[in-house]
């Protein structure tokens, strides 16, 4: 019965944790607006970025680790869930569950590089289970 208790819990934040996430790119920032009682946005100016990753799953779904500089140290109880696992020291923002994390990870390296062709705006909301919520804005 407390494992059913405590797995419902779980299940209720990691669900309320997908609808309250939004991820924005432009093209001079990363801006990450997360939490639910307390909401929070995390502004990460390509400046202060030192790179990125890609983690893709099997349903198109993906995380994209942002390593910040040395210099800019962001809490890792701030970023979390939003923070790359077992990154205790310098912690990594992460932009987690981005559907399309393919093609948002080419956005991200043409804004990052300077290369983007157009204005950009791209805003994400994590994947839940089967809908997915993408605005785009060029």
């Amino acid at each position: 019965p407390m494992g059913l208790v405590a797995a419902a819990l779980l299940c209720g934040l990691a669900y309320l944790s997908a609808r309250t996430t939004v991820y924005t790119i432009t093209t001079k920032r990363v801006v990450m607006r997360v939490g639910m009682a307390l909401p929070v946005t995390i502004n990460l100016p390509f400046a202060k970025i030192d790179g990125a990753a890609l983690r893709m799953f099997s349903n198109g779904t993906g995380d994209i680790p942002l390593k910040v500089s040395r210099n800019d140290r962001i809490a890792y109880l701030l970023l979390w869930p939003h923070a790359r696992p077992l990154h205790f020291a310098h912690p990594q923002p992460a932009l987690r569950c981005v559907p399309r994390a393919d093609d948002v990870a080419s956005l991200l390296s043409a804004a990052l590089s300077g290369t983007a062709t157009s204005p950009l705006s791209v805003e994400f909301r994590v994947q839940r289970a089967a809908k997915t919520s993408q605005t785009v804005a060029a």
